[in-house]
């Protein structure tokens, strides 16, 4: 499966500092497509009568609006102080299957 959750950046100040918020866009963000993709996995288990669990779990985050130059700060609002505006997650399940889920703000 693959899940994804972008949009242009946040309006709210607070969504930029990790005291604020927690983190960036992984997990304000990432975490929406991440549980759509943990619930499908669980009915497809219930549905196969077996028991699917997350065996694995592999994450890379990053800072992609600060090489923009500034015009192009038009289009993306994205202005991180301390936090990540990209994620990208890659789930891998007992059963063998994998899910990446990416999210950028």
């Amino acid at each position: 499966m693959k899940a994804e959750e972008s949009h242009s950046g946040s309006h709210a100040a607070h969504a930029a500092q990790w005291s604020m918020t927690g983190g960036g866009s992984l997990i304000r963000m990432g975490c929406h497509p991440l549980s759509t993709v943990i619930y499908l996995k669980q009915v497809e288990a219930q549905a196969r009568g077996e028991r699917i669990t997350v065996s694995g779990v592999t994450a890379d985050v990053g800072n992609v609006a600060a090489c923009l130059p500034p015009r192009d700060h038009t289009y993306i609002k994205a202005n991180p102080v301390d936090v990540e505006d990209w994620g990208m997650l890659t789930l891998t399940f007992s059963d063998g299957t994998k899910s990446t889920v990416f999210s950028a703000t």
